[in-house]
């Protein structure tokens, strides 16, 4: 038996604030709902799922009804941008969170570090790529993680950000290397393994670049490792 007794919560808002806490959010933006905005020859329209003369789901473009505000960025015509209130809220809310208890938040997530046009919305089932609309409820919808949105609104819940690091760049400074070596050392038959494994965490044309870290930290907190200066 364990001396350990986990207390399951369902949001943010139901953890204790007497302690500070330390928060780890590995691929949780990404399963977050988003809005996506088209921009059209004739304006912006929203990109939503609609049926077919058949019954079959289809992506169509509509009218837009509100809740959005056209980006301070180029975008061409063609182009999509996504809009998550709810990736939004979840900084928000861990900002709030490490503003009142102390502690931090490390995110890892694939997405973007900058706001930019980009339809990312995609489908995966049984470990491959499938379009987005088969198989209601057995396929998995993910869309990257907007970083910018999500710590700005970190910021104004009063909690202290990072900028974003590259995984491979993240794990680097905290000597993932330097493990990796350890490991071999004392499994030198497992070499191979461990270094197919290092590769997938930090090579570039893997998940090094495409997979980011961040922080939310409360103002308190003097240092956050993998992020000094």
């Amino acid at each position: 038996d364990s001396d350990i007794h986990p207390r399951w919560v369902a949001s943010l808002d139901r953890i204790e604030t007497d302690a500070p806490v330390i928060l780890i959010a590995n691929e949780v933006l990404d399963c977050l709902p988003a809005r996506q905005f088209v921009k059209t020859e004739d304006g912006w329209a929203e990109r939503r799922v609609g049926l077919t003369d058949d019954g079959a789901l289809t992506f169509g473009l509509v009218r837009i009804t509100g809740g959005f505000n056209r980006p301070d960025f180029a975008v061409e015509p063609g182009q999509t941008v996504e809009i998550s209130d709810q990736q939004a809220a979840f900084g928000r809310d861990v900002g709030a969170l490490v503003r009142e208890a102390g502690g931090a938040a490390l995110l890892i997530d694939y997405g973007r570090s900058r706001r930019e046009a980009g339809d990312t919305l995609q489908g995966l089932r049984r470990h491959r790529k499938v379009d987005p609309l088969e198989a209601p409820g057995e396929t998995d919808l993910t869309q990257w993680a907007d970083f910018p949105t999500v710590l700005e609104a970190a910021v104004h819940a009063g909690a202290d950000v990072t900028g974003t690091l590259g995984q491979g760049e993240f794990l680097g400074l905290l000597g993932i290397e330097a493990r990796a070596d350890r490991l071999k050392a004392g499994r030198p038959d497992a070499s191979p393994v461990i270094d197919r494994q290092l590769a997938r965490l930090t090579a570039d044309d893997q998940m090094g670049t495409l997979f980011k870290a961040c922080a939310i930290f409360s103002p308190r907190t003097l240092i956050v490792p993998g992020f000094e200066d």
